[in-house]
């Protein structure tokens, strides 16, 4: 015999929102097919273990895929699909490299364990397809997955967001390795909330977020202190003696009158984390001191816009040339703004344009849009 903690219903009377017990099936000594209830869905959790004589593969293939599982301890389960992390299943999965997922659920989802919990088992994966969630547990860090490296989030919009939430004692990720979202542009969704008020994510992690223009739902987190990271290029706080060799800025960057002629220390600079305001300088004639800033972001959401050039006497050039991506984090409130500058900055639409297609976020020159400008004489068209 087996167990059902609930009535499976037909899917299209049961939302995905809707909370429901789960359906298990659980320690049939003889049981050896689900064929009888191949027809059944249901959103809701199936948990099917510790059914010796069950092929679960053959069932999985027939068509529950999309259903969220937890399957262990059966005679064929799902190898590195659809793993789901418990003090339970912890010792069938001491071998992934790589787990996968179709797209209407999560490829790792992992609960109810904490520090004293030996997950040494998943310092080997490497590769996730699909998104990750991880809730109710009594973590301080992730550190165990620092050797992932690629994280392909799915691209069915509902279920599109690596969640970590919910982990009253959580303070980092220690995702040291992450290198490759994909897809990009503002494809992967992450959520974090709810976790230790301390919870931070170091400038690499913050980084590789910004770098593949991530979307995200709640961030509560901040900037970790740490100016070491992993790779070894170095990080400074923002401050009127940083040296010249700082590759990673914290802080509200400000160049003004008063500082504008230390500008060359930046010239190694390729990410700020916080903001850049350019105001108020008496002889910048152009921003080639950045010519190697590639990102802007920050954690504090809700702020002035991320890069700011106002009231600068002499400044006419702009242009950020390695600088790829929007400021994170996007959002279409978000602008670039160019104000008051005594120089003409842009002369035509068309520069204008051209100045927003690159930083990939909208322009703001002096209170207007870049579609309000006088279109460009000449040979050439306009571009929208």
């Amino acid at each position: 015999m087996f167990f059902l903690s609930f009535l499976v219903i037909p899917v299209f009377s049961l939302l995905p929102y809707e909370p429901c017990e789960g359906f298990t099936i659980a320690n049939n000594s003889n049981l050896s097919s689900l064929k009888d209830i191949q027809e059944l869905f249901s959103y809701c959790l199936w948990s099917v273990y510790n059914n010796p004589k069950l092929d679960f593969e053959a069932f999985y293939n027939s068509g529950i895929a999309n259903m969220d599982l937890n399957i262990y301890g059966n005679s064929k389960d799902i190898g590195c699909r659809q793993v789901r992390i418990s003090p339970e299943t912890l010792p069938y999965y001491q071998n992934c490299t790589r787990v996968t997922a179709p797209e209407w659920t999560n490829a790792l989802v992992i609960t109810r364990v904490d520090d004293s919990s030996d997950l040494s088992g998943l310092l080997k994966l490497d590769t996730e397809i699909g998104n990750i969630e991880v809730f109710g547990t009594g973590l301080q860090n992730l550190s165990f997955l620092r050797n992932l490296k690629t994280l392909k989030c799915v691209s069915y919009e509902l279920q599109n967001i690596t969640n970590i939430h919910n982990n009253p004692k959580l303070t980092r990720l220690g995702w040291d390795s992450l290198k490759d979202l994909k897809p990009n542009v503002h494809e992967c969704t992450l959520n974090i909330q709810n976790n230790h008020p301390d919870f931070c994510l170091t400038t690499n992690e913050l980084q590789v977020f910004a770098e593949f223009s991530i979307k995200y739902e709640r961030l509560q987190a901040k900037l970790c202190p740490d100016l070491t990271r992993p790779d070894g290029e170095k990080v400074c706080n923002w401050g009127s003696s940083i040296p010249s060799d700082c590759q990673h800025l914290i802080g509200e960057v400000i160049i003004d009158e008063d500082n504008e002629s230390d500008t060359w220390k930046l010239s190694n600079t390729t990410n700020i984390y916080g903001s850049l305001t350019i105001q108020n300088t008496r002889e910048l004639l152009d921003l080639g001191f950045l010519g190697n800033l590639r990102q802007i972001a920050t954690l504090n959401i809700g702020g002035h816009s991320l890069l700011r050039i106002l009231s600068n006497k002499k400044l006419q050039n702009v242009t950020l040339p390695k600088m790829k991506t929007s400021p994170f984090p996007y959002s279409g409130e978000f602008i670039i703004q160019v104000d008051g500058n005594s120089m003409e900055i842009f002369e035509n639409r068309r520069q204008c344009l051209f100045y927003q297609r690159q930083l990939k976020t909208p322009v703001k020159y002096n209170g207007f849009s870049c579609d309000k400008l006088p279109i460009a004489e000449g040979p050439g068209r306009e571009e929208n």
